[in-house]
């Protein structure tokens, strides 16, 4: 479909089949912001007059995140059993150091400061 034919009626009934889909609502959220970037694109190129995602008549996934509960210390004591000695520091820098997955295991040693 080309981009000047989706408008905002042909949105509203995508954000009802993603619904129908069972997908959790922050996934329907992002994929919803990603195609508004793109339309947003189109706009910024005059490629499009109007974003049809941001018109009034289409409800956008309110993507809430739930409340996250941080883990207790006897379930940390257990993971760090569990795991290997290779990723007890990741455990230790997330559960510590509130470092993500990501940050953790993208940690090298030249990052550390053994000075400070």
């Amino acid at each position: 479909m080309e981009l000047r034919a989706i408008g905002p009626s042909t949105i509203q009934g995508w954000v009802r089949r993603l619904q129908q889909r069972d997908l959790p609502e922050t996934y329907r959220r992002t994929i919803f912001v990603n195609v508004s970037g793109i339309f947003n694109a189109a706009v910024d190129d005059e490629r499009l007059r109007r974003n049809p995602c941001a018109a009034r008549s289409v409800s956008r996934p309110r993507g809430e995140y739930p409340k996250v509960a941080p883990w207790t210390a006897e379930r940390v004591r257990a993971v760090r059993v569990a795991l290997g000695e290779r990723y007890r520091l990741a455990l230790a820098l997330g559960a510590g150091c509130g470092l993500r997955q990501g940050e953790a295991f993208g940690l090298s040693v030249d990052d550390i400061d053994e000075g400070a």
